[in-house]
């Protein structure tokens, strides 16, 4: 089985969690590199010597995720597609993950989009 994450950004106009709910509408979608995807979380991952370097954190008691579905029109998500709540790391902490040689072109504008933002931004973690 494969597993994709996707980083959604907590915008709502600068307030982060302040508004209790997001709707989704923007979404970064990373190339799947388990190595990169075990920095951010090994728990989901389970590589062997890889270090996590960024610490998840659940989202606020109440908050509230609602997501676009094709068929059933806006739900609300409190679990990723396996069943673990959602939980957010800052752009502060995606930046200690170290770029390498053979992250895509993508991967690698997505960095620089996160280091254009101040660091406490929040980006909720979508494993699926």
């Amino acid at each position: 089985m494969s597993m994709d994450l996707r980083l959604i950004p907590v915008s709502n106009s600068g307030q982060y969690f302040g508004l209790g709910h997001i709707y989704v509408t923007d979404q970064l979608s990373l190339s799947r590199d388990y190595k990169l995807f075990a920095h951010i979380d090994n728990e989901h991952m389970g590589e062997k010597g890889v270090k996590q370097v960024c610490k998840p954190k659940p989202l606020p008691p109440g908050f509230e995720v609602m997501m676009l579905d094709e068929e059933e029109g806006w739900k609300k998500e409190s679990s990723d597609p396996y069943g673990s709540k959602l939980t957010y790391v800052t752009a502060e902490e995606l930046l200690k993950i170290k770029p390498e040689v053979w992250w895509s072109p993508w991967d690698k504008g997505v960095r620089a989009m996160i280091g254009a933002l101040p660091k406490e931004f929040p980006f909720i973690l979508w494993w699926h």
